[in-house]
C-alpha cells in the first residue's frame, strides 16, 4: 500500500464562485463517483445557493473561498475528502435559509476557478456535511464550512 497517497493534499485557492444543487435535483451521464478526471453533460437544477467574490450573487464572499482535498484508504478504496471554507460578507440571511433547507440532504458543489473553468465536488451518499459558523461573527464576515468524501478528486466539467 502506497502510504503517501493518505497524506496528499491539494489547496485550490482561485475560487471566484461556488455552487451549491441538491444532490436529487442533478444528472449525470457518467457516474461520478468513479475516479473520472472530466465530464461532459451534467445537469444541475437551479442552485441552492451561490456565492461569489464580484458581487453579481446575492451572497458575497469576504475573500477568496479555500478548498482543501486529502486522500486516504478505506475499505471501498482511495477516498478523497473535499473540505471547503468561505468567509461570506453579505447574504449571511441567505446562507442560513439554504442550510436549514441542506442540512440533512445530499448535496454537491460546482467551483469557477478565476480562469473560467468549472469543477464538481461529487459527494457519495450520505456523506455532505454543511455548517455556518457565526459564533463568532463580525459585522464583516461569517464562516461557512462544507465537507463531503468522494471516490474522486475534483472533476472538470466540460
Amino acid at each position: 500500500m502506497d502510504s503517501s497517497l493518505s497524506c496528499k493534499e491539494l489547496f485550490l485557492d482561485d475560487i471566484v464562485k461556488l455552487e451549491i444543487f441538491p444532490a436529487d435535483q442533478c444528472r449525470f451521464l457518467l457516474p461520478a463517483n468513479l475516479a473520472l478526471s472530466e465530464m461532459s453533460g451534467a445537469v444541475f437544477s437551479e442552485h441552492c445557493l451561490t456565492i461569489d467574490l464580484t458581487g453579481e450573487a446575492d451572497v458575497q464572499a469576504a475573500d477568496v473561498p479555500t478548498l482543501k482535498i486529502s486522500t486516504a484508504r478505506s475499505m471501498a478504496g482511495l477516498t478523497y475528502i473535499h473540505d471547503l471554507q468561505v468567509s461570506v460578507q453579505f447574504g449571511a440571511p441567505l446562507v442560513s435559509a439554504a442550510i436549514v433547507y441542506l442540512k440533512n440532504a445530499d448535496f454537491h458543489v460546482v467551483y469557477t476557478k478565476a480562469d473560467g473553468t468549472r469543477w464538481l465536488s461529487y459527494s457519495l451518499w450520505n456523506t455532505s456535511l454543511i455548517d455556518f459558523d457565526d459564533t463568532h461573527a463580525t459585522a464583516r464576515a461569517c464562516q461557512l464550512k462544507v465537507k463531503l468524501t468522494s471516490m474522486s478528486d475534483l472533476i472538470q466539467l466540460k
